[in-house]
């Protein structure tokens, strides 16, 4: 981690400095993004396999969101170099109308009640505060341009919570079990449009994947998030 941070402030210092040349640039860019994650068995057995299974069955995607401010240098007409700082939303979901508690009685008067009508969800957030660092390359001629690119995002967990929202009523339980540093690789492949000599606006869909597991566990859950990113870049 502190290599990836001491590489990211080093590059925009050479960012930086290369700004009188006409070639440095530096935007904000976010996106809505589908949030899920995947599960890995670390010593496989059946009863391991049974709770997969289920996992899989009543854990849902779920909305998150990613959000950076960005500085980039330009080497050449094509490929670019960029880093930032931001934040980042990841988790997913469990539906609650899949489990099971079995009818409960009223002591006190003998009525059977049905326990399974519960509406709601469970909602796994995973707060980061993010360091994407990635290269990018565009081709074509005119405003219109297609742009892919590449790189990885260092991500430090801020806080991790169990949002319960049952029949109305929401609870918040923060969870302190998970590593707090994270690696996300991340593509991207999309249009950008220039506007004017100094502006402009990208569109990107991005694909994201945790590249280390949340913590130690015999099922290992590594987070991944798939969105459609807008930025918008000034350069000087």
């Amino acid at each position: 981690m502190t290599r990836l941070l001491t590489f990211s402030a080093s590059l925009f210092i050479v960012l930086i400095s290369h700004g009188q040349h006409g070639r440095f640039f530096y935007g904000l860019q976010a996106s809505p993004d589908l949030a899920y994650r995947s599960l890995e068995l670390v010593d496989r057995n059946p009863s391991s396999e049974v709770i997969i299974d289920a996992m899989n069955r009543l854990h849902l995607p779920r909305l998150g969101y990613t959000a950076s401010l960005v500085a980039g240098y330009e080497l050449s007409e094509r490929w670019t170099l960029e880093a930032g700082a931001g934040y980042a939303l990841h988790g997913w979901g469990w539906d609650l109308s899949q489990l099971t508690f079995g009818d409960q009685i009223d002591p006190r008067r003998g009525f059977v009640y049905n326990s399974n009508d519960v509406t709601g969800s469970i909602q796994q957030e995973f707060h980061y505060l993010n360091v994407p660092v990635r290269t990018t390359l565009t081709l074509g001629k005119g405003r219109l341009r297609s742009i892919s690119s590449v790189g990885a995002s260092a991500g430090i967990l801020l806080k991790a919570n169990s949002v319960t929202i049952a029949n109305g009523d929401r609870n918040v339980v923060e969870l302190d079990s998970y590593d707090t540093f994270n690696i996300f690789p991340m593509i991207s492949s999309g249009l950008t449009y220039a506007m004017g000599e100094r502006g402009a606006l990208r569109l990107e869909p991005t694909f994201r994947f945790g590249a280390l597991k949340l913590r130690e566990d015999p099922i290992v859950e590594r987070l991944w998030s798939a969105g459609l990113q807008l930025g918008y870049f000034r350069y000087l």
